[in-house]
């Protein structure tokens, strides 16, 4: 016969939730502080992640990850069919402007981009830009360091730029050409260069070709990021890479990149394991007085049905109250103050640049505290469906029955008994005391090892360095005087002031020891130019040996033979 009890079954389960209003406060508690720390670790991670990679590809001021020097059009035509390589870009730089209405630039590079690296590579690199890219002649688009370079502050599209240039043909500085360009566009980005983008048509103009030594790059995005130095030897052997050409790829980065990708997850996997067993140790610690309820319901009648509808009425209250705030918590820290962290470990962020993590996230926070709560509140309908009603009511939750029992009862042995009175349940509570404190140990480490500070005295043993740069020209100045370094002695807030005297030596040739390097320096792609005959000659028969002397700061030349 069936009887419709399920608003007894109701009142029960409010009666019992009632009752155990601390315990169910204290399961609440471990919810909301689970779900907020998935939420919030996996927030922080993935912003930061995604940020850095963008905030990288501004500072670099194009977006590949192998580039290939002096690309001939056979080399470019063959990497744009392989099937690893997702967009190859060319880029060529072909001329220099180095005036502005009477204002000398700091020879501000103008460069042309086929389609592919303009869209594909420079596009997603720049913090934002305006207007279109150049199509004729006489239209230019210039950075924002550029124009400011000119004293252009409010750049307008469509203003008239005087500008003296001159060509990059054959890779050599051509005669200077005065022309009045159309700004057509302008552009943000952090890689802190002067420089601008030409027409084909400019480009074709100016002589400059794709070939010429340090002109033009062929700049290659991989399908797969994550690539080895092996990936590079194969694309130089399968593209025939002469000597005269040079391959690379920042291999260093993407290594470093997976260790700290590896390190990321096992501390994620960590803090999983933590929320896992806060939760699960505040069910675990009660279950036996839970058994002993649930036995007494089954021996009035309370099938396991039944058992289980109890039980899951009082997971959802519980989940119902605890994720929505832990949620809501960590979306109110990743939307006003993970944008402050990000931006204060490093400090070029800013606010509006720190890029948000996916709705997913969220989704794995509550999945993630709603069934380790589902299935640590499963033991104690599974013992007791095991177990009869009377050995339910007589549970005592004791496992380890091996326990030597000592002719004298003291306070630590009573202790040591209580604590491993149950095997399962003693080596949840300490995992969770050592996963806890490796976790805040590993927290503190990792903010130690990113300490500014720390960071900047190991690289640097300073803060602030003058050089007297004319010491290498022929017009030498003693600017570093000591009256000078007096007076900075002087100065409130300087610690303490070191002086460095530097000496160049050239050391005689050798053909044993040098023989090699240098043919095949003057092979390669670095070579110094002149015949190698007569500039070893003149490197064996006439020395230069340069240092500065410590009092008076002159530079001495000497002129030694042999």
């Amino acid at each position: 016969m069936k009887i419709r009890n399920k608003k007894v079954l109701r009142e029960i389960a409010v009666r019992a939730y009632k009752a155990n209003w601390k315990r169910n406060l204290f399961t609440i508690f471990s919810i909301i502080i689970t779900t907020f720390m998935i939420t919030t670790i996996l927030t922080i991670g993935i912003s930061y992640q995604k940020t850095i990679s963008i905030r990288n590809a501004r500072m670099n001021g194009m977006s590949y990850d192998i580039s290939l020097t002096e690309p001939e059009k056979g080399q470019v035509e063959q990497v744009r069919t392989m099937s690893g390589i997702a967009e190859a870009g060319l880029s060529v730089r072909c001329a220099v402007c180095e005036e502005y209405n009477s204002t000398v630039l700091d020879e501000v590079q103008l460069y042309w981009l086929d389609q592919t690296a303009w869209e594909k590579q420079c596009v997603p690199a720049l913090e934002y830009y305006e207007g279109d890219y150049p199509k004729k002649d006489n239209e230019i688009m210039l950075s924002v360091n550029a124009l400011r370079a000119m004293g252009v502050t409010n750049p307008r599209i469509g203003m008239k730029l005087p500008l003296t240039w001159y060509g990059l043909a054959g890779g050599m500085a051509g005669e200077s050409t005065e022309n009045e360009f159309i700004l057509c566009g302008f552009f943000k980005d952090y890689a802190g260069w002067e420089r601008g983008f030409v027409s084909k048509m400019f480009y074709k103009h100016t002589g400059a070709r794709q070939t010429d030594f340090m002109q033009g790059v062929l700049m290659i995005s991989m399908r797969n990021p994550i690539f080895s130095a092996r990936d590079i030897e194969s694309l130089r052997e399968v593209l025939s890479v002469s000597s005269m050409q040079e391959i690379k790829g920042d291999v260093e980065t993407i290594t470093n990149y997976i260790r700290v990708i590896f390190v990321l997850f096992g501390l994620f996997f960590m803090i999983m394991i933590s929320g896992f067993l806060f939760i699960y140790n505040m069910l675990l610690i009660s279950v036996s007085r839970d058994i002993i309820c649930y036995g007494q319901l089954k021996t009035i009648g309370m099938t396991s049905v039944q058992l289980k509808s109890v039980i899951d009425r009082q997971v959802i209250w519980n989940c119902a109250a605890g994720i929505p705030i832990g949620l809501l918590s960590g979306l109110f820290l990743a939307k006003g103050i993970v944008p402050l962290i990000l931006s204060t470990v490093n400090p070029v962020l800013e606010a509006e640049q720190i890029i948000m993590a996916e709705p997913w996230i969220c989704v794995t926070a509550i999945l993630f505290s709603f069934l380790t709560y589902w299935f640590g509140s499963r033991k104690p309908v599974r013992l007791v469906e095991r177990c009869s009603a009377i050995e339910a009511v007589r549970y005592t939750d004791v496992t380890n029955r091996k326990m030597k029992k000592s002719g004298s009862v003291s306070l630590m042995s009573m202790a040591w008994s209580n604590v491993f009175r149950s095997i399962r349940q003693a080596i949840i509570i300490l995992s969770s005391f050592v996963i806890s404190t490796a976790m805040v140990w590993i927290i503190l480490a990792v903010l130690q090892q990113n300490n500014a500070e720390k960071i900047v005295n190991t690289i640097y043993s300073y803060d602030i360095r003058f050089k007297n740069d004319t010491m290498l020209d022929d017009n030498i100045k003693n600017l570093i005087t000591g009256q000078k370094i007096a007076e900075a002695e002087k100065i409130s807030g300087v610690l303490q002031i070191g002086k460095v005297q530097s000496t160049d030596a050239v050391v005689p040739y050798q053909e044993d020891l040098f023989g090699g390097y240098y043919r095949n320096l003057y092979q390669s792609r670095y070579m110094p130019g002149g015949n190698y005959e007569d500039d070893i000659d003149f490197y064996k028969n006439i020395l230069r040996i340069v240092f500065l002397h410590p009092e008076s700061s002159v530079l001495i030349l000497l002129n030694l033979k042999n």
